[in-house]
């Protein structure tokens, strides 16, 4: 049986952007070429939550009011950051959001179980470092990371405002900044944002 991961449509107390919407459904689906204004994507989310629909935790409307909210955006989310150790390569989990206050309302299912491909130890240390697997990012991979998890920089530094320890959570192949870190020290590589060369170092 899969894990089950939430994702929020409003940043929590405390941020920033507190009670706006994060979009991170829309922006998980973009980026997993999912058109999900189309009346197909209706029907497979009837099927998501059949089980829920028949014990009456949810109703089709519930699902079409769901499905009538969601809005176009060309922002991708390949991945998401949660606390503590909890995946391997290899494992699944059900991607799922609430369907009105979080914590307090019926789950939806709004995609099939996603395949995790990565899942590097991230964290935020208590002078603001982030590392992952043990190594300090640049300003440009904190820049990329943030890219990746579908937030601008400010909102990621809002987000991540004090000591962490968690996992990336990524989905997607081919995304790779940062996750082979503990192996690159050293290496020039090319940012993926601007282009311009720099050196992974250990601190």
């Amino acid at each position: 049986m899969s894990k089950v991961r939430t994702f929020s449509r409003t940043f929590p107390p405390g941020h920033i952007n507190a009670g706006k919407q994060t979009w991170f459904v829309e922006k998980i689906l973009t980026g997993l070429n999912v058109n999900y204004k189309s009346d197909w994507y209706l029907q497979r989310l009837l099927v998501f939550n059949t089980k829920n629909i028949a014990t009456g935790k949810l109703t089709y409307h519930n699902i079409k009011t769901f499905w009538l909210s969601l809005q176009p955006t060309p922002v991708t989310k390949h991945h998401t950051i949660r606390a503590g150790i909890h995946f391997k390569p290899g494992e699944k989990f059900s991607p799922r959001t609430w369907f009105g206050k979080p914590y307090n309302s019926p789950q939806i299912i709004f995609w099939e179980d996603l395949e995790v491909k990565y899942c590097p130890e991230f964290y935020r240390d208590p002078s603001g470092n982030w590392l992952i697997n043990k190594v300090v990012l640049s300003g440009l991979e904190r820049i990329e990371l943030s890219i990746g998890d579908g937030l601008e920089y400010k909102d990621m530094l809002s987000w991540f405002d004090e000591e962490f320890h968690g996992q990336i959570i990524c989905w997607m192949d081919g995304v790779l900044y940062g996750y082979q870190l503990s192996c690159r020290v050293n290496e020039q590589v090319v940012c993926d944002i601007c282009k311009q060369p720099y050196t992974i170092e250990e601190k």
